[in-house]
């Protein structure tokens, strides 16, 4: 299946420079849903944004160890990069809702 191992793809294309950019842009939304978690106005916001940024964690780090053969085959797609429309469109919806929760911040 190529979905499950696109990141080999993007290794093998792209070189070792190209998969640290995908990371490192992968890195970056998790780190703003941590943030948009931090500034939160209540509770539930927190949650949402913390709940994304820890789904967004374990599908990287899953894909990755499948992807360099340390984890067995699970099928967990890489975030905004598989061509899975289900989990697109769920991964989308969350995002939605963490900007939105980013969108309320409250200035101390």
């Amino acid at each position: 299946m190529v979905n499950d191992f696109i990141f080999a793809i993007i290794g093998e294309e792209m070189g070792f420079v190209g998969s640290c950019i995908v990371l490192g842009v992968l890195f970056l939304i998790i780190v703003e849903c941590f943030l948009a978690a931090i500034f939160a106005p209540d509770m539930t916001g927190r949650m949402v944004c913390t709940g994304m940024a820890v789904l967004l964690t374990l599908q990287v780090f899953i894909n990755v160890g499948v992807a360099t053969e340390l984890l067995p085959n699970t099928g967990i797609p890489l975030p905004f990069i598989s061509s899975g429309l289900s989990s697109l469109l769920s991964l989308f919806g969350g995002m939605g809702f963490v900007l939105n929760v980013s969108l309320q911040r409250t200035r101390n």
